[in-house]
């Protein structure tokens, strides 16, 4: 994929719902070269194939949850009034899976 189009870079972004101008895919396409380099010198560090992968990479960062309070459950007029969309008596939410 070394040379990518601008078109395939379009049809990446809509597949990530990403919805980018067309300056942001002329800078993408322009920098699109830079990013496989940096990949392909990821991909030839030693050992990368038995690393496990990071899904959070930060440790000890839990100090800002609190433990959970019971209370009285929101009735469902209370969670309808606080929804930004609501249809046929229901939260409204974007379809996010093709």
């Amino acid at each position: 994929m070394d040379n990518i189009t601008k078109e395939q870079i379009k049809k990446i972004a809509n597949s990530m719902y990403l919805s980018l101008t067309d300056q942001e895919i002329d800078a993408l396409f322009v920098e699109f070269p830079s990013f496989l380099h940096k990949i392909e010198l990821l991909n030839d560090v030693d050992g990368i194939d038995e690393c496990d992968e990071m899904v959070f990479p930060f440790e000890g960062q839990l100090g800002d949850l609190h433990e959970d309070k019971e209370g009285e459950p929101l009735t469902k007029k209370e969670v309808l009034e606080l929804a930004s969309k609501t249809k046929a008596d229901q939260i409204s939410l974007p379809k996010v899976v093709k």
